[in-house]
């Protein structure tokens, strides 16, 4: 929208349909990855999957299962380098993990904040970040410096959660 005012108040809305056939080749997989979550999500959420998976999580940890919240989503933030599908695959059983008995925005913020946090971390992320200075022979090395400090957003997050956990 930004991008559409610009054209027009800068009188050059000839180039929009360049513009955006650019931005659709650059970003047409990145678009089409997070939909393909969102929609496996969607069916996961309808169908009970996620309800189920987090019964089942609750059943074998006890009340203990909602530390595992900012676990789960740090690792599905890692393993997928964006927020939105982690988001998108895990809220639902994020929700059903947490029960009746815990607020339902600190649940989300715990699954978003981990998530988010670690997706610094993510081979793509850091692989791109490399190539991006000219020096990916530097990945080993910025994992090496870079996991403590995914390691100390998972510790706080964890405690947060056990936090939440006492006081409800």
């Amino acid at each position: 929208a930004v991008g559409v005012l610009t054209a027009f108040v800068s009188a050059r809305p000839a180039g929009l349909p360049g513009a955006a056939h650019r931005a659709w080749q650059q970003g047409r997989r990145a678009v089409l990855t997070i939909s393909i979550y969102l929609v496996v999500a969607r069916v996961m959420a309808d169908s009970g999957t996620a309800a189920a998976l987090a019964e089942g999580l609750r059943q074998a940890l006890g009340a203990g299962a909602v530390l595992t919240i900012p676990l789960l989503a740090g690792a599905l933030g890692f393993l997928t380098g964006s927020g939105n599908a982690t988001n998108g695959l895990l809220m639902a059983s994020q929700v059903s993990l947490a029960g009746s008995h815990l607020p339902l925005a600190w649940v989300a913020a715990l699954q978003n904040t981990a998530a988010a946090g670690l997706t610094m971390l993510s081979p793509a992320r850091v692989a791109t970040g490399c190539a991006l200075i000219g020096r990916p022979d530097m990945e080993r090395t910025v994992y090496a410096h870079a996991w403590p400090l995914g390691a100390a957003a998972l510790a706080v997050l964890s405690a947060a959660a056990l936090v939440l956990l006492l006081i409800h």
